[in-house]
């Protein structure tokens, strides 16, 4: 099944998010390789245990306030968590959109996610082959939650 990420379908896109929590895990942890969850059967338990792993990693004392060091970097926690939290958001409304369900997302979380967005990103992330595509028109009195996906590429 197709998702609103061109190079994706349902599955890929679950996988993403997976090895996304894998990834911000070990970052977090401060392992430098090897795979953060166990073994799985398929993409729900896969998903089920990154998460679990990711939470527990998010939840350390003072991990806001240190520097992590993954593929993006070194940045303090506070921003890495931000990447991960606008990741998640956004591609559940992917999947959201993807499986016909409702894409509404929370006004709050919406809204922290497209200031975030609209700070950090620039020209320079945008385009084929980069990590966002090119903005898409979008109404400035549409949802928030339209308004974050259009600037991110996808179209509602």
């Amino acid at each position: 099944m197709p998702t609103p990420c061109a190079e994706w379908d349902v599955r890929q896109l679950i996988e993403h998010l997976v090895d996304g929590n894998e990834m911000f895990t070990r970052a977090v942890v401060g392992q430098t390789d090897g795979p953060a969850v166990a073994a799985f059967d398929g993409p729900f338990e896969a998903y089920t245990s990154s998460t679990d792993a990711v939470r527990r990693a998010w939840r350390q004392p003072g991990v806001l306030d240190r520097e992590i060091t993954g593929p993006f970097g070194a940045l303090p926690g506070y921003m890495v968590v931000r990447m991960h939290f606008v990741d998640h958001l956004v591609h559940g409304w992917d999947l959201a959109k993807a499986t016909g369900q409702d894409t509404t997302i929370d006004t709050l979380l919406a809204t922290a996610a497209y200031e975030e967005m609209t700070a950090a990103l620039d020209a320079s992330s945008r385009g084929s082959g980069l990590p966002f595509g090119a903005e898409v028109a979008c109404s400035p009195d549409a949802p928030i939650h339209e308004r974050l996906v259009t600037f991110l590429g996808r179209h509602p």
